[in-house]
């Protein structure tokens, strides 16, 4: 949580701080920024109640925060290199999708062999 509103605050600084950015911009990222807080909010608030809503709440805070870094550091650079804010925008949204996504884990195999020596060691 402390990485997010670290991420957040800096994003917030080089948007208000880039003067030769169009007020669209601008607003777009303001607004990215306040559903992103919104987000991390209600997913702090739910983390026992409803882990997974929780889980979900606090990733899509973290896509927003994510999205608004990638728009300033895009409306800062030359228009030729563009594209690798975009690509490093979609493996960090690729990344937070993935984290939402349920999990099963598997059986580690060397507990398995583990359990089935104690049984058959023990009478």
């Amino acid at each position: 949580m402390g990485k997010s509103f670290l991420t957040f605050i800096t994003t917030m600084v080089l948007a208000l701080h880039g003067k030769d950015s169009s007020l669209g911009v601008l607003y777009s990222i303001l607004c990215l920024l306040c559903a992103s807080f919104i987000a991390l909010l209600y997913g702090k608030s739910l983390r026992n109640l409803l882990p997974e809503m929780a889980n979900a709440f606090e990733q899509l805070g973290i896509a927003c925060i994510y999205t608004s870094f990638f728009i300033v550091v895009a409306s800062h650079i030359p228009l030729a290199v563009s594209w690798i804010p975009l690509i490093c925008f979609m493996a960090s949204l690729l990344l937070s999708i993935r984290s939402c996504l349920p999990v099963k884990k598997k059986a580690n195999t060397n507990t398995k062999v583990m359990k089935t020596l104690m049984l058959l060691l023990l009478p």
